[in-house]
C-alpha cells in the first residue's frame, strides 16, 4: 500500500474501521489503496487517507463531484467563488479535464487532520459534503451545464467525455 509512513498506515485503518462501524461494510466501497465512496442521496461521497505537511501527518480529505463535464466559464467561476464565502467549512473546487481544460469537474471538498478523527465528527463532515452535494448539483448543472452524478450512473451509457470516468485522489 502507498503509505507515507506508519502513522498514515494506521490512520487509514481507522478510518476504514471507523467508516465500517458507522455505515456497514456493505454501504462502504474501496475505490483505491486509500479511498472509500458511498452513496449519499445524490452524492457520491469519497474518504481519503491522505498526508499533509513535511512531516506526512494523516488528514482525512471528504469530496464528492457536484457535477461532471462543466464548462468553465467566467460567471461559473463568480458563483464559486460567492458560494465559497458562504461556507463555513470545505469549499467548491474546479478540476479542468486534462485534454479539455475548458470543461471539467466542480467538485466539494473539505479536509481534517487525522487526530480529529472520531465517529462523530466523522459522520458529521460526511453529512456536510454530502447534503452540499446533494444542495448543489442540480442547480449548478442546470445553470452552467454538465450532469450530476446520479445523472452519469442513471444514464446507463457511456459518458460522452472519458474524462468523467477519471480516477480521483
Amino acid at each position: 500500500m502507498p503509505y507515507a509512513n506508519k502513522e498514515h498506515e494506521e490512520f487509514h485503518e481507522k478510518l476504514k474501521q471507523t467508516l465500517y462501524t458507522l455505515y456497514g461494510k456493505n454501504e462502504v466501497e474501496e475505490l483505491n489503496d486509500l479511498t472509500m465512496y458511498m452513496w449519499r442521496g445524490s452524492s457520491v461521497v469519497h474518504i481519503t487517507a491522505s498526508t499533509y505537511g513535511k512531516e506526512d501527518k494523516p488528514m482525512a480529505e471528504i469530496w464528492c463531484k457536484v457535477t461532471v463535464g462543466t464548462p468553465l466559464t467566467d460567471a461559473l467561476a463568480k458563483y464559486l467563488i460567492v458560494e465559497n464565502s458562504k461556507l463555513n467549512f470545505g469549499a467548491f473546487s474546479f478540476y479542468p479535464y486534462d485534454d479539455d481544460p475548458s470543461k471539467g469537474n466542480v467538485v466539494f471538498e473539505l479536509n481534517f487532520p487525522g487526530f480529529a478523527l472520531s465517529e462523530e465528527y466523522l459522520e458529521h463532515m460526511i453529512g456536510m459534503v454530502s447534503w452540499t452535494g446533494d444542495e448543489y448539483d442540480d442547480q449548478i448543472a442546470q445553470r452552467f451545464g454538465g450532469r450530476t452524478m446520479e445523472q452519469v450512473v442513471s444514464s446507463n451509457t457511456e459518458p460522452t467525455d472519458k474524462s468523467e470516468d477519471e480516477v480521483w485522489e
